[in-house]
């Protein structure tokens, strides 16, 4: 899971330095906040439980 995440990271980097509407790099620049967040919270669970470092 934390890999599919770091794709979608990676992913909406791109499409934001690509994107030319504003309305659209603020949507995208939204969900990558969202996804940087649930990659945070999922790290911290897994290193909590001891399945990840």
């Amino acid at each position: 899971m934390l890999t599919t995440i770091k794709t979608s990271i990676n992913k909406y980097t791109v499409a934001i330095t690509e994107a030319e509407n504003p309305h659209i790099r603020r949507a995208l620049h939204d969900q990558l906040d969202t996804t940087v967040y649930l990659h945070d919270e999922l790290s911290d669970l897994l290193l909590e439980k001891g399945w990840l470092g």
